[in-house]
C-alpha cells in the first residue's frame, strides 16, 4: 500500500511500510502531500551503478586499496624507526626498509588489505 492518510484521524499521513510520517494541521495539508509523493510512483529511469570490480591478480597500489593494515614486527631501536617511516609514508612504496642505525631490513609482504612488515635479517642476537 503507498503512502496514505489514516481512516481515523485524516490528518495523518503514513508511509507504505505504515510508519507515521506526520500529523499535518489540517486534512487537506495531509492530503497535498499523499497526492504528492503518490503522483509520479516509483522512479524507473534511475540507473544503479556498481562499483568496478579489478582482477583478482593485479593489486592497486597501498594509498588506493581500501582499508589497508600495516602490522611491523620490531623490536629495540627500529620499532621507533619504523613507525615513524610508517607514518610518514615512507613504507607506502613497498620497497624494503632498512634501519638506519642497525642496519636491519625489514621486507613488506602483502596478504589482500593486510601489509606486514618483517625483519629478514643473516644474523639475530638473543640476550640472556
Amino acid at each position: 500500500m503507498p503512502w496514505h492518510l489514516s481512516k481515523s484521524d485524516p490528518r495523518k499521513v503514513y508511509d507504505s511500510y505504515h510508519n507515521m510520517v506526520c500529523v499535518c494541521q489540517t486534512a487537506e495539508q495531509a492530503k497535498l502531500i499523499v497526492d504528492a509523493v503518490t503522483a509520479h510512483g516509483p522512479q524507473t529511469d534511475a540507473i544503479k551503478l556498481r562499483e568496478p570490480v579489478p582482477h583478482p591478480d593485479v593489486l592497486p597500489p597501498m594509498r588506493e586499496m581500501p582499508l589497508t593494515h600495516v602490522t611491523v614486527h620490531a623490536e629495540g631501536c627500529c620499532a621507533k624507526l619504523i613507525a615513524k617511516a610508517s607514518i610518514s609514508g615512507a613504507l607506502d612504496r613497498m620497497q624494503p626498509w632498512e634501519c638506519p642505525k642497525c642496519g636491519t631490513t625489514y621486507w613488506p609482504r602483502r596478504e589482500g588489505p593486510l601489509v606486514n612488515w618483517e625483519a629478514r635479517a643473516a644474523v639475530l642476537v638473543f640476550k640472556p
